[in-house]
């Protein structure tokens, strides 16, 4: 496999040969072998490949899911409904909710179903959870390029509309934007934009279904968080929330309250300014700016 992440699929071909002839039963040496092969353009031998991948699983998993690389090998193989195989996927990311390799299995899935903006979500994720996964970070930056036009469009939109003092239009383009940009600088302004806003609206769009389920996840999640990897469980809980509804700004005060619970102050402090900036005025917002403060201090 770090063959194949430096570009060498011969030898990565090669080497994971040699690695299925000494286990046949091994889903995850078939998968790259046929990722591989694949890459090499050797299409016919792919598919055999992934078809070995799949043929490996010989216990019965009931209503549940196969291992990751079982399922990760239909859809690479476009064996029967994607659909199943992505939920499949989905199902192995939420049990494993800090698993780097399920996420990015997941990001590819959704890239070869078409859904880009999901796909992002998800490599964006495995990249959060492992900075240092090349192959993550390429397929990120993949989807990116195919995204960045409409995301463009989005905020030309979106510029327009607040000149026309438009703003719940304005929230919707923004929203779509931020959906298909990766972290960095330019989705940080798109995200102040926004706030900014909110902030100038007597009372912001509701929270959607899906927003409104990753932000009770993360609730409870944090009430009984008893370590750090169950604090991050809920701030990833909070983050999707954020992506599906980012005016609805109790997500951000709680993910800064996770943030310093945690104690990642430079985090914690950043969205509780972004909690402030869309409520300059709001009831808390002198206790949110003392709590700034002193994580200020702490750090």
């Amino acid at each position: 496999i770090s063959y194949y992440a430096l570009g060498r699929h011969a030898d990565a071909a090669r080497a994971l040969k040699g690695a299925t002839s000494l286990s046949k039963e091994d889903p995850t040496a078939w998968l790259w072998l046929g990722r591989s092969l694949e890459a090499l353009g050797s299409t016919p031998e792919a598919q055999d490949a992934f078809g070995e991948a799949i043929g490996s699983d010989t216990e019965d998993w009931g209503s549940g899911p196969p291992p990751v690389s079982v399922a990760a090998a239909y859809v690479a193989r476009s064996v029967g409904d994607h659909v199943i195989s992505i939920k499949w996927l989905e199902e192995l990311a939420s049990r494993h909710p800090t698993s780097a390799y399920r996420f990015f299995e997941l990001g590819l899935a959704y890239e070869k179903a078409g859904r880009y903006e999901d796909a992002l979500e998800a490599l964006g994720r495995s990249v959060w959870l492992n900075p240092l996964d090349s192959l993550a970070r390429d397929a990120l930056r993949r989807v990116t390029q195919q995204l960045a036009g409409k995301a463009r469009e989005d905020l030309g939109k979106a510029e327009d509309a607040i000149a026309k003092r438009r703003f719940s239009e304005a929230i919707q383009h923004l929203t779509n934007a931020l959906q298909r940009m990766p972290e960095g600088k330019a989705k940080e302004n798109a995200l102040l934009k926004l706030l900014q806003v909110v902030a100038n609206m007597p009372s912001p769009p509701p929270l959607t279904e899906q927003g409104e389920r990753h932000f009770a996840r993360g609730n409870a999640m944090l009430k009984s968080a008893t370590s750090p990897n169950s604090i991050d469980r809920a701030i990833m809980e909070f983050r999707s929330a954020i992506r599906r509804s980012p005016w609805w700004t109790n997500s951000y005060l709680n993910t800064g309250l996770a943030y310093a619970q945690r104690r990642l102050y430079s985090d914690a402090i950043l969205y509780f300014k972004l909690y402030l900036i869309a409520n300059p005025n709001a009831k808390n917002a002198g206790a949110v700016r003392e709590q700034i403060y002193e994580l200020e201090h702490k750090q």
